[in-house]
């Protein structure tokens, strides 16, 4: 179902109708499993030049991933503490191998005539659905979610606005929040938080996704690797990479705002995933900025794990690899995403030993983390990334290194580019201290009539995005069909 079509509207709408007025935790979960439902069977009944088979195949994945997670949760609930962990492994494997095959059956290398499965690939926001499904087995086999019934669990599953873009939500924070009806007197202020969210989303992916789309188009729609750079001038692939860095934090930023913006419509906060990534001077810290959900999770389920069975000296090093490279699998089972992965995966680590030496010298650290320091940083950290989107979206190691080697020869006709870009980046860099230092003077400051007008400019700010918004929607020849980047994986 397309998460910008009227049907998805009135599958939130009705769902939050009900939401509001059934508020028992079982009638909750049945709520909102009725939506994912709904939502993955649309294609069902929908027009589309698509076989039957094909078009039930995401209801089915659903319907099978979900009676896996739920036989997984009660299994482990009721079995013993000393006995969790092991009663655990059987569901994880199965739903692990369910997402491998699925994910193999996309690349472009598998045989596309062996089995139905592979042939159709994956369903939309299959990957979000089945890492949310091993997490609430683990966390309940570590005992942080209890008691967690069928009903609910089911639920939580089948939460319709993080179905196909996530944020990979957590089942202890879901069910914390929906076992706590909010009064009614709340829905106003809800409804206004999620306006506010939702009108941001739309202009970000709209606006400000369309217009960077135009500039980014070589590395959005590559094509056949020969044609990666057909006729594009090499020192316009700088000012390509630039647009689409920031096209593919727009566009799924925005469906996070989106995503975050409908759940409050719900009386529910979902968690978050950016906070500002290309502000931040090393690679750590740009992965607890960028699709936060995803990263805390291969931390907490991956690389904490590893990390306890590798060598203590060995871990930092090694776990970073291995982790990042699974994660590069995970967004598709192709070389360049392994690559993708991989150069993050040794970025993190390289950090790593950059941190034992400035623990070590008293001068580089202070040299590191003074103002300059941390703006080059910066600089540096964001250029690493843009790099890294050049795997990220080539079809082909050749046509990555293509663009590489043209973009390498024509560096000294884009110099103009790369200052602006360096020099955009470095007052970028400040926008982090700057916010928290706001945050805390608000904090301190008693409120008066001032403080609470000042207050309300992202009111004013959310009332010409919404004009903008209104304008494009009216203005657009093409209707928008909800081309999430990441709504693929």
């Amino acid at each position: 179902m397309d998460t910008l079509s009227q049907q998805y509207a009135i599958l939130i709408g009705a769902s939050a109708l009900l939401w509001w007025l059934l508020k028992s935790p079982a009638a909750r979960g049945l709520i909102a499993f009725a939506g994912g439902t709904a939502f993955f069977a649309a294609p069902l009944w929908q027009k589309l030049d698509q076989p039957l088979e094909q078009r039930a195949l995401p209801l089915a994945m659903f319907l099978a991933a979900g009676i896996v997670t739920v036989w997984g949760v009660r299994t482990v609930a009721g079995a013993p503490a000393a006995s969790r962990a092991r009663k655990a492994t059987i569901p994880i494997v199965l739903l692990t191998a369910a997402l491998v095959v699925w994910k193999a059956g996309a690349a472009p290398w598998w045989p596309k005539d062996i089995a139905p499965i592979t042939r159709y690939g994956v369903p939309l926001g299959l990957s979000y659905y089945i890492l949310r499904a091993i997490a609430a087995i683990v966390e309940t086999s570590r005992g942080t979610l209890k008691e967690a019934t069928l009903v609910e669990t089911a639920g939580f599953l089948g939460f319709a606005p993080i179905l196909s873009t996530g944020p990979i939500e957590r089942a202890s924070a879901f069910l914390g929040q929906s076992r706590k009806p909010a009064p009614l007197a709340a829905v106003p202020g809800f409804a206004a938080e999620s306006a506010s969210r939702i009108i941001e989303g739309l202009f970000k992916t709209l606006i400000l996704g369309e217009t960077l789309s135009r500039f980014a188009r070589p590395f959005i729609s590559p094509g056949t690797p020969t044609a990666v750079t057909a006729g594009v001038a090499p020192d316009e692939l700088w000012r390509a990479l630039y647009c689409y860095s920031l096209y593919l934090y727009v566009n799924f930023s925005g469906a996070t705002d989106l995503a975050v913006g409908t759940a409050r419509l719900f009386g529910l906060r979902i968690a978050e995933n950016f906070d500002l990534p290309y502000a931040r001077p090393n690679l750590s810290e740009f992965w607890r900025g960028w699709h936060m959900s995803l990263s805390t999770w291969l931390r907490d389920f991956l690389f904490f794990p590893l990390g306890r069975r590798l060598p203590r000296d060995a871990a930092p090093i090694i776990a970073p690899l291995l982790v990042m490279g699974i994660c590069g699998l995970w967004h598709g089972v192709t070389i360049p995403f392994l690559v993708w992965g991989l150069l993050h995966g040794a970025g993190l680590a390289i950090h790593q030993l950059w941190l034992r030496a400035r623990r070590a010298n008293a001068v580089v650290d202070r040299a590191a983390g003074n103002v300059i320091g941390r703006t080059i940083f910066t600089v540096l950290t964001a250029h690493f990334v843009a790099f890294t989107w050049i795997f990220f979206t080539a079809p082909t190691l050749e046509a990555a290194f293509a663009n590489i080697r043209s973009m390498a020869a024509y560096a000294d006709n884009a110099g103009k580019t790369i200052g602006i870009a360096c020099a955009v980046l470095a007052a970028w860099s400040f926008i982090p201290g700057i916010r928290d230092a706001l945050r805390r003077k608000a904090a301190s400051t008693p409120e008066t009539v001032g403080s609470l007008m000042a207050s309300l400019w992202r009111v004013h700010v959310d009332v010409v995005l919404a004009l903008l918004v209104l304008a494009f929607l009216f203005l657009s020849k093409t209707r928008p069909e909800g081309a999430f980047v990441y709504q693929g994986f």
